[in-house]
Order: C-alpha cells, then sequence, then structure tokens
C-alpha cells in the first residue's frame, strides 16, 4: 500500500483518534463521516482503508444520535447508488 491509499487510511486512523475525545468530537464530527465514507468508496479494495474508515464511523456516531442519523442517511444514498 502506498500514496493516496495510506493518506486515506491513516486520515481514518486519525479521525477514529480524535473521535475518542470529548474536547475534539465535535471537530471530529463536523465533517469526519462523509470524508471517511468518501475515503471507503474510492479506495474499497483496500482492506486497510476500510478496516479503519469502520472503526472511524463507529466511533465518530456512537453516543452522538445526529451523527448516527447522517450516517443512516449516507449508507441509503450510497446503497441506492450500486
Amino acid at each position: 500500500m502506498g500514496g493516496v491509499a495510506e493518506v486515506q487510511e491513516q486520515g481514518c486512523v486519525a479521525l477514529r483518534n480524535l473521535s475518542l475525545n470529548d474536547e475534539n468530537t465535535a471537530t471530529a464530527k463536523a465533517e469526519g463521516i462523509g470524508s471517511v465514507m468518501v475515503g471507503m468508496s474510492a479506495r474499497t479494495p483496500i482492506v486497510g482503508v476500510q478496516k479503519s474508515g469502520c472503526a472511524a464511523l463507529g466511533n465518530l456516531s456512537s453516543n452522538n444520535e445526529r451523527a448516527a442519523g447522517r450516517l443512516r442517511t449516507l449508507q441509503r444514498r450510497w446503497s441506492t447508488r450500486r
């Protein structure tokens, strides 16, 4: 792995870690869910991106109904595109 995929994986890891800290939660969640999902869809076969993306999405949407709702909306949109 290298280049863009590695950057996207590390971005997902960073968002996952940021979202664990209450002080960073608002910043991480502001655009984090959409960014992670875009990265995951662009790098579908890259296991590291998918794994890190799933972990980030789980943290970003946990204990936050608004973020979880946004994630569900994005999932519905993406499922109709396939």
